[in-house]
């Protein structure tokens, strides 16, 4: 909630001040201050060195200003309210994992009129043996969901691709994976881009949380296409692949994207000599942008590969063998490579558009069978 939903830090660090100037303890720097949201206020308070009774009246003078009235001191970001309300009309199931005790949350969402969109308000517990760190709220929000509470550590599942994490803060990202869980993090919030780097997603404006949270959800038929650095062969295949499905009407069935297993050359377009041979076969490749392989990849229900090193490189990222294809194997040569024509010459992008050409029918077959048998909506 706090640095994702909500801004709430002008009360949370309000209250903080106030309840540090009551009992006698001098504020830390500013920019400390300004990164308090997020974690259990009791932790805060003992990172500044706070003890004893002065821990308990400091944390108790904390409790009283912000549920008294300094929970009110807040304001949405532009944008999430509506988005919370478009992912419970797509039938998305939400739910809470924050560190505020439950009290405060049901205000807060209730206040910001959000209340009603969530499945699950999972929270943290105040008490010697409660629920305070973002680990133990995850766990406890899986299980009010009907999920598998179990940590990655004590054996529980190591992927839950279903389910994603939206926070602002490294505690998140932790939460998350400690459960197998994958994690957005927002750049509005409280964290530092270091936190970021953690994260499977990190993204700086609600639109594009909104898309990745709608690529993450597309439950149709998905199929990357792989190669080194994306600019060649991968991109080739995409793209003839793509006008392949759409000629077979399955064009809006299938999700399709493609990216290297390197990142030389993210952001490029498709190499010159390969957007050359694509425009004299009838193709587009303008709009193409390199990429690694990355989130938004992972998931795909079949990786179609160029070459033995880059089924060694996607099985080594973790994905499994089951799911990785050559290219060529949906077409007459078998499980023959199509060798990289990037050292090459005309001939040799030639000679690989013809090898991804053979195998296009193949491959658009085993697309029409995975949407056969897709469950309706």
């Amino acid at each position: 909630m706090d640095g994702t939903l909500v801004d709430s830090l002008p009360g949370i660090s309000d209250c903080f001040l106030r309840a540090l100037s009551a009992n006698g303890t001098e504020a830390p720097p500013e920019e400390q201050v300004r990164r308090i949201a997020g974690p259990p206020m009791i932790d805060t308070l003992k990172s500044l060195g706070l003890t004893g009774s002065l821990l308990e009246s400091t944390y108790a003078d904390y409790r009283s200003c912000y549920s008294g009235g300094g929970w009110r001191n807040c304001r949405p970001y532009p944008g999430m309210k509506e988005l919370l309300y478009s992912w419970k009309d797509a039938g998305i199931v939400l739910a809470t994992a924050t560190s505020k005790v439950e009290s405060s949350a049901r205000m807060m969402l209730e206040h910001l009129g959000v209340l009603n969109c969530f499945d699950v308000i999972a929270t943290a517990t105040e008490g010697e043996h409660g629920r305070r760190t973002k680990t133990e709220v995850v766990g406890y929000a899986l299980e009010s969901l009907g999920l598998d509470p179990t940590p990655v550590a004590g054996g529980g599942p190591s992927n839950r691709s279903d389910i994603l994490l939206v926070g602002d803060r490294i505690h998140d990202v932790e939460g998350a994976h400690a459960y197998g869980v994958r994690s957005i993090l927002v750049d509005w919030g409280y964290g530092g881009r270091d936190e970021h780097a953690a994260s499977d997603w990190s993204v700086a404006e609600v639109g594009e949380l909104e898309r990745v949270v709608a690529d993450w959800a597309d439950d149709r038929p998905h199929i990357c296409v792989v190669c080194t650095g994306n600019i060649c062969r991968s991109p080739m295949g995409e793209i003839m692949l793509r006008r392949a499905l759409q000629d077979a009407g399955l064009g809006d069935a299938v999700r399709l994207n493609s990216c290297g297993t390197t990142g030389w050359h993210v952001g490029e377009a498709v190499d010159p000599r390969a957007a050359a041979w694509l425009q004299r076969q009838g193709y587009t490749a303008s709009g193409h942008a390199a990429a690694e392989f990355g989130p938004e990849h992972r998931d795909a229900d079949l990786f179609l590969v160029m070459d033995a090193s880059n089924r060694k490189a996607l099985e080594k990222a973790g994905v499994d063998p089951a799911r990785i294809a050559l290219f060529r194997s949906f077409g007459p040569a078998g499980d023959r490579e199509v060798a990289d024509p990037y050292y090459g010459d005309d001939a040799d992008f030639d000679r690989a558009g013809r090898e991804l050409d053979d195998a296009l029918p193949g491959i658009v077959a085993w697309a029409r069978d995975r949407v056969r048998r897709a469950p309706s909506a």
